[in-house]
């Protein structure tokens, strides 16, 4: 009875990871997408974009965007003297939120959040993990 359960909880487990590796619902390879303006973030997203090759057409008219993508950044302080020293902390934290919503129906296809500790390029290597794990939802051809 018990290795039942344990075998039941397994064959869970593996669905669910499974699940989580293929996207359900995926963005179309080749989709419009509009980058809501956020205090230069948004230059950054489209540089990684580009960098990363995630298959998107980026546009800057909101109106011919079958997506659109609204962000969040915010950046740390820079370490103080003991962060310096002690942790060996040189640079500012970055935290950044992306979701993105399908425009006609307001329907959000993919969310992320992303933290940078010690963040060397600050909002380069934000970006770049968002590109990065926005193409993974892109769907494959």
């Amino acid at each position: 009875m018990k290795s039942t359960h344990i075998l039941a909880f397994m064959i869970l487990l593996g669905l669910t990871a499974l699940q989580a590796k293929d996207p359900v619902n995926p963005i179309p390879n080749g989709a419009t997408i509009f980058i809501e303006p956020n205090e230069g973030f948004e230059q950054y997203l489209r540089a990684a974009f580009q960098e990363k090759g995630v298959p998107l057409t980026i546009v800057l008219d909101k109106e011919k965007a079958e997506f659109v993508m609204i962000t969040t950044i915010k950046r740390g302080d820079k370490p103080g003297w003991s962060e310096a020293i002690f942790l060996g902390k040189r640079n500012a934290n970055e935290d950044a939120s992306v979701t993105i919503i399908e425009a006609s129906s307001t329907a959000v296809r993919f969310a992320y959040s992303v933290h940078k500790w010690n963040a060397r390029n600050g909002q380069q290597s934000t970006a770049e993990s968002v590109a990065k794990n926005v193409k993974k939802q892109v769907a494959k051809r």
